[in-house]
């Protein structure tokens, strides 16, 4: 067995600028982490210190690197801000993100494992819509206070 079964995509975000994030891939996160906090990693070197805020757990390299090139386009940017909010737009939509939002780990199925899905995968927990509104266009429309 390999000493490091899963490729992980990581997103970083700057502790001295909160505006600043990093997505990468590795089979190590600890010493990653590690190198980019030391200065090793050319590309993040200016913004020291990082924080782990996503890891995402994968059986198939290939798919991990696919995933990472993903998340380093226009959509995968905005596709992490909505789910991940590591690439918020400033750094106090970053900070405001999660409030009154509780990140759950999704559990895999065994058919999951066997398609190489995403081993661990952090989902934000969405509240539903009250009972007064009957239906999803309603709630589009709706005029703000």
């Amino acid at each position: 067995m390999p000493k490091h079964p899963f490729t992980y995509v990581y997103l970083l975000q700057s502790l001295s600028h909160p505006d600043r994030h990093y997505t990468g891939v590795t089979t190590d996160l600890k010493a990653r982490l590690r190198k980019h906090n030391e200065g090793s990693v050319t590309h993040s070197v200016k913004y020291r210190p990082w924080r782990l805020t996503t890891a995402i757990a994968f059986r198939d390299p290939a798919k991990a690197r696919a995933f990472e090139q993903y998340l380093k386009s226009g959509s995968g940017r905005e596709f992490a801000r909505r789910h991940f909010c590591t690439f918020a737009r400033s750094s106090a939509e970053s900070v405001g993100c999660h409030a009154g939002v509780r990140l759950r780990r999704r559990r895999t199925t065994h058919a999951a494992r066997e398609q190489d899905a995403p081993a661990t995968f952090f989902i934000p927990r969405i509240q539903r819509p009250s009972a007064s509104a009957s239906s999803p266009r309603q709630l589009r429309h709706r005029p703000n206070p």
